[in-house]
């Protein structure tokens, strides 16, 4: 029988009379056995409405499904429940339960890459509109603060100058985060060295796990792993996620660093020792603009990161729990060229 399907069969006290597969036992601990009030059984395990809908099957003859999602560790199960019917009497109920975790996550990626796309076209057009504009007004106001001083007014003016040319200086940035959603329309791809570029991300972040007392450590096989992206924005996509695990990190904390094959696909794990995300907080984590923290983040680096990964046929997953860190997980297919010449 398929690992991934449990079936169960129930009379009309909805006592369990026959159980095929372990799905409950392997994934929520949960024994059945036959005798056991399989109702209480669901119940037990937060499940309600499959308590529910069996009774419904027993009593009206109606049928009933529904989906329980866990999120650490990431867990999707599907049950359907109908009627048990013999000649023309309804001798109890069956229960169907299915681990739809991959159709999950598959559905959750291509929903966030269509996102993702749609939100690249849209800072590719306003990075286009704002970019010249922006400068221009930078260069005028850094002019005039060149001026030699002239009337009394002018300490006042300079300071306001000032604030205007800082408030500018983040709109610029902000469009300079934006462009990093554009696509690669030029096709600047290339075979480069996962592994290398990643020593090299460590390498730049060092700095900032000085800065905070926080410890850095990598782990990645001696061999070379070849993928299909383009290497600067590809740092770019590491240096963010190593930065919100640094930052997240507290004092003496580590983040840990894992660089490995697996099924054909190159897999980086950057795990901090922060606090971790509620259920909630992952829900939003690649949301443009979300942030949990002060309000000078943009929060833009995860959503970056995501598209970024996305136009290389990668994906960025997440994995948390409050109170235990989170781990950013990085898969890109393994150049196959390679790997058939290796």
């Amino acid at each position: 029988m398929n690992e991934n399907v449990q079936k169960i069969s129930v009379d009309r006290q909805l006592r369990i009379e026959s159980c095929f597969g372990d799905l409950l036992q392997r994934h929520l601990g949960e024994t059945l056995k036959a005798g056991q009030l399989l109702q209480r059984r669901l119940q037990a395990i937060g499940w309600p409405e499959a308590a529910a809908a069996l009774q419904a099957a027993v009593k009206q003859g109606q049928t009933g499904s529904g989906e329980q999602e866990y999120a650490a560790p990431q867990l999707a199960l599907q049950w359907q429940v109908e009627p048990w019917v013999e000649g023309e009497r309804v001798r109890g109920a069956l229960l169907a339960i299915r681990e739809i975790t991959w159709e999950k996550r598959r559905q959750r990626q291509f929903e966030l890459s269509r996102q993702m796309t749609h939100m690249g076209q849209l800072a590719h057009q306003v990075v286009s509109r704002l970019h010249q504009p922006l400068a221009s007004i930078l260069h005028q106001i850094g002019c005039l603060l060149l001026e030699e001083p002239t009337g009394t007014d002018w300490p006042r003016i300079r300071q306001e100058l000032g604030t205007i040319q800082e408030q500018i200086y983040a709109l610029s940035q902000l469009t300079q985060a934006l462009d990093a959603f554009s696509p690669d329309e030029n096709g600047n791809g290339k075979l480069v060295q996962l592994t290398a570029i990643l020593e090299k991300s460590v390498e730049v972040s060092q700095l900032l796990t000085a800065q905070r007392g926080v410890g850095l450590r990598l782990q990645a096989r001696p061999e070379p792993v070849i993928i299909y992206a383009n290497e600067i924005m590809l740092e770019q996509c590491l240096l963010q996620l190593l930065r919100n695990a640094i930052e997240f990190s507290p004092e003496g904390g580590e983040v840990s660093v894992r660089c490995e094959q697996s099924e054909g696909m190159a897999v980086v794990a950057i795990q901090d020792a922060g606090p971790g995300m509620s259920p909630a907080e992952l829900a939003h984590a690649f949301d443009p603009f979300y942030t949990t923290r002060t309000p000078d983040h943009l929060g833009l680096g995860l959503p970056i990161s995501y598209s970024i990964a996305a136009q290389y046929k990668g994906v960025l997953e997440l994995e948390s729990t409050p109170g235990s860190g989170t781990t950013a997980r990085l898969l890109f297919p393994i150049a196959k060229s390679l790997v058939k010449k290796g």
